[in-house]
């Protein structure tokens, strides 16, 4: 039989402990493992960015895919230049831009790859990003102010009308350097990826960079790139 004994100073010796529960008959063996598992603490840190670099969001509504792939039952084979706002994604309040959170926890995983510890695995299982969305705003805290990018890349269409292979125009929402956003990391145990490693975590991930066209993803536009303004514990 296998035990697990968590010692206290006034629970009596572990060897007395390990005998009650395993027993002192002959035909139960006196062998026992024992396993100390400490409570695990846990730290939040708060985290202040700004953009060195535009921001590109490409997220595409089931229409404007239809439009570009060619699928659409309208006919499609062409992009709608007034669909652009709909390529970003919104607070709750549906006015204010927002990154996921899952963009910046992915960034310090790639970050991980200029820096000796922590490792990506540790970063991986112990580390999050507090809020699911992230408000992206201006130097002076408000909503910051998205434009239409039409110089971004052209796609060709793929589908059955319209054409295969004629390059067609996407035009996304772009916030311009200079976009602020802050976040809280949760470090679910300091153990593995101690909080004095976070500011340096961060400003790898700003080299990686979040969105549409981040260096982390072999883009030669190098968007979505951050410095680190802030840290502090949360």
């Amino acid at each position: 039989r296998m035990a697990t004994v968590k010692t206290s100073r006034n629970g009596g010796s572990i060897k007395n402990r390990v005998r009650e529960i395993v027993g002192t008959g002959s035909a139960v063996q006196k062998r026992a493992v024992l396993t100390a598992i400490p409570d695990r603490e846990t730290a939040r840190v708060k985290v202040v960015i700004e953009g060195t670099s535009p921001l590109m969001w490409n997220i595409l509504s089931e229409k404007a895919r239809d439009s570009i792939s060619g699928t659409s039952a309208e006919g499609g084979g062409k992009a709608r230049k007034e669909d652009w706002p709909k390529t970003a994604y919104y607070m709750p309040d549906g006015k204010t831009p927002a990154a996921l959170g899952v963009w910046f926890r992915k960034a310090m995983e790639s970050g991980t790859r200029m820096l000796k510890k922590p490792r990506r695995s540790q970063v991986s299982l112990v580390v999050w990003i507090v809020e699911n969305r992230v408000a992206i705003l201006d130097a002076n805290g408000k909503a910051v102010k998205l434009r239409c990018d039409e110089d971004a890349n052209w796609v060709r269409q793929k589908g059955r009308m319209g054409g295969d292979g004629i390059p067609v125009p996407r035009y996304r929402a772009v916030a311009d350097a200079g976009w602020r956003a802050s976040f809280t990391v949760l470090i679910e145990d300091v153990s593995v990826v101690s909080p004095s490693f976070i500011p340096g975590l961060v400003a790898r991930a700003g080299m990686c960079g979040v969105g549409e066209g981040r260096p982390s993803k072999g883009s030669a536009l190098g968007l979505g790139r951050f410095r680190l303004v802030s840290v502090e514990s949360a």
